[in-house]
């Protein structure tokens, strides 16, 4: 018989509590009595607990996972540019969903789609040679998902956008965007152009004139 994951209930209905004061406890709240959470914290390691992060984001609304499309995984600019992305994710606490376009607009969208069933809580993006046409990506940000472009990026796209140097260029994108979800606002405020002092990377945050981008109202 398949046993079922270890859940909060369980550890409750084990210990005798509350499955709100097994929350608390796990999530290291002050107002928890320390044996009590001595208690749930041994029983959760026993048990071999893992918090259920999709059951989280419903609660939270935020998944707290970051989508990435690049054109090609396996090539070494991209993999120092993947690498740069996880680890400032990680110190974060964030997750990163990585998907490749193959250079191709069609494999693009479709990667686009998957990622936001996924409810991501943004986008890293790096267009594919294809892409010329930024209505789908308007559609995106018109649904309040924070997008940031990096690399290849589109002119008359307005979002935030930084021209990498590979590890150190990838480690400030996904910074950025986590940085814009932290601070309460989908994308940063957009500021000028200027070259980064430590990689030389041009962070051009400015908006288009002509974004191709149709306000709607609603």
């Amino acid at each position: 018989m398949e046993k079922h994951p270890v859940t909060i209930k369980d550890i409750a209905r084990q210990l005798n509590i509350s499955v709100s004061t097994v929350s608390r406890a796990l999530r290291n709240v002050s107002d928890i009595n320390p044996e009590t959470k001595k208690a749930v914290l041994e029983l959760a390691t026993r048990l071999n607990y893992e918090p259920n992060i999709m059951a989280q984001s419903l609660v939270k609304r935020s998944t707290r996972i970051i989508g990435v499309i690049v054109p090609a995984i396996h090539s070494h600019y991209f993999s120092q540019a993947l690498s740069g992305m996880t680890d400032v994710a990680n110190e974060n606490n964030y997750y990163l969903m990585f998907c490749q376009s193959n250079e191709t607009y069609v494999q693009e969208l479709a990667s686009m789609k998957k990622l936001l069933a996924c409810n991501v809580d943004g986008l890293l993006v790096s267009i594919s040679k294809e892409t010329k046409d930024p209505s789908e990506f308007c559609k995106v940000k018109e649904k309040g998902v924070p997008i940031v472009m990096f690399d290849r990026i589109l002119p008359d796209f307005s979002c935030n956008r930084v021209i990498v140097d590979e590890y150190e260029g990838a480690y400030k994108a996904v910074e950025h965007l986590i940085k814009g979800a932290a601070d309460g606002s989908s994308i940063l405020p957009a500021r000028k152009a200027s070259p980064s002092p430590r990689t030389g990377c041009t962070d051009t945050s400015t908006r288009s004139a002509n974004t191709g981008c149709r306000s709607t109202k609603g």
